[in-house]
C-alpha cells in the first residue's frame, strides 16, 4: 500500500497496519544460511514453474521450513487469522522469496502526499515499532499510532481497537 501511495497522486488517504518497511533488513537478520537456501529454492521454482514443476514454501513457519515469515510466534499468529474449515494452504511460490531483498517501501515513504496512518504494534516481532515511528516522521501528512499488539492481532484479537484508530483517522482525513 505504501509503494502504491508513493506512485500515485489520486489517493485520498492511506492506512498501513503493521507495515513492512524494509524486507531486506529482515532477510539479513535471518543470516547467510537462510539467504542461500531461500535463493536456491527461489531460483529452482523460477525455472521449474515454467515446466510445471514449481516449488512452494510456507508463508509462515520456521527458518528450517524456509518460510517467508519466520519470526517467533508468527506461524501461530498468522494461522489464527484463517478459518479452521478453510481449504486455504499456508504456501506461496518459492520464487516470491527472491523479491524480499528488494522490497523496501520505507525508502519511498517521503513521496507519499496523501494523509497517511501508520499503525504499529508495540509487540511486533516482524516490524519494529521504532522503525514505523521513524518512518512516520518522513511523512508530510502522517499520523503514527502505536498500540499493544503484535504483527497479526490488529486483524484478529485486537481488530476492534485497530479499526477504531483507522476509522478515527479516516474521519479526520476526509473532513478537510
Amino acid at each position: 500500500v505504501l509503494t502504491l501511495a508513493a506512485d500515485r497522486r489520486d489517493i485520498d488517504a492511506v492506512v498501513a497496519v503493521t507495515p513492512l518497511l524494509d524486507a531486506r533488513r529482515i532477510v539479513r537478520a535471518r543470516g547467510p544460511k537462510y539467504v542461500a537456501r531461500a535463493g536456491v529454492r527461489g531460483v529452482r521454482d523460477l525455472l521449474g514453474h515454467r515446466l510445471g514443476r514449481g516449488r512452494s514454501v510456507p508463508i509462515a513457519g520456521s527458518r528450517e521450513e524456509l518460510a517467508a515469515i519466520t519470526e517467533p510466534g508468527s506461524k501461530r499468529g498468522y494461522l489464527d487469522l484463517v478459518d479452521r474449515e478453510s481449504r486455504w494452504r499456508n504456501e506461496t511460490p518459492a520464487r516470491s522469496l527472491l523479491r524480499l531483498v528488494n522490497y523496501r517501501p520505507g525508502e519511498r515513504i517521503g513521496e507519499i502526499r496523501a494523509p497517511t496512518l501508520l499503525l504499529a504494534g508495540t509487540d511486533d516481532a516482524i516490524v519494529p515499532v521504532d522503525g514505523v515511528v521513524a518512518a512516520g516522521s518522513d511523512l508530510d501528512r502522517g499520523t503514527v499510532v502505536t498500540m499493544p499488539a503484535d504483527h497479526f492481532t490488529p486483524f484478529g484479537a485486537d481488530f476492534e481497537p485497530a479499526m477504531g484508530h483507522q476509522l478515527s483517522f479516516l474521519r479526520d482525513a476526509f473532513e478537510d
